[in-house]
């Protein structure tokens, strides 16, 4: 290779590091606005009885709902990724003695109204008198997740 062609692939090669920092720079500005996912409303049973349960509360509940939803936003250009849900059911009349459940049948839909994502697990088959929290983890396609835990009691009063 001649002293003029080396220029040349030398000054591309310069040229290529300079676009790169460029670019590398201009993502990391669009990045540092990106948001997490982050969690909504949180319904027991079917969102329109608009039911809605506090996040790191107790919630006491005087009926028994067949699911629970819970929206969601997520960052610009990512999608939902797979959610996590379990519950931990204490029986207070057993030394709060319980058992753990995973769910694996979730439903992740879109409601064009909220404009929000959203999941729907179920059946909670929660017991009168027990002491149920459920923890639900939002994955995005990025891997950044929202975490949403709280606490359900059935009684007869609240």
């Amino acid at each position: 290779m001649e002293k003029g062609e080396a220029a040349i692939v030398g000054g591309q090669f310069i040229a290529l590091a300079v676009v790169i920092l460029l670019l590398g720079n201009y993502a990391g500005i669009v990045n540092s606005s990106v948001t997490t996912a982050t969690v909504g409303k949180v319904y027991w049973g079917d969102p329109a009885a608009d039911v809605v349960l506090k996040g790191s509360a107790v919630n006491t509940e005087t009926t028994n709902a067949s699911s629970i939803s819970l929206f969601f936003s997520l960052p610009p250009h990512t999608a939902p990724g797979l959610p996590s849900v379990t519950r931990l059911c204490l029986n207070p009349t057993a030394n709060n003695k319980g058992a753990a459940l995973v769910y694996t049948n979730i439903t992740i839909s879109y409601d064009s109204q909220t404009k929000q994502n959203y999941i729907t697990f179920g059946p909670t088959g929660q017991f009168l008198g027990f002491s149920c929290s459920y923890t639900i983890t939002i994955t995005d396609s990025v891997e950044q997740t929202a975490t949403w835990t709280s606490t359900v009691e059935l009684n007869q009063t609240s």
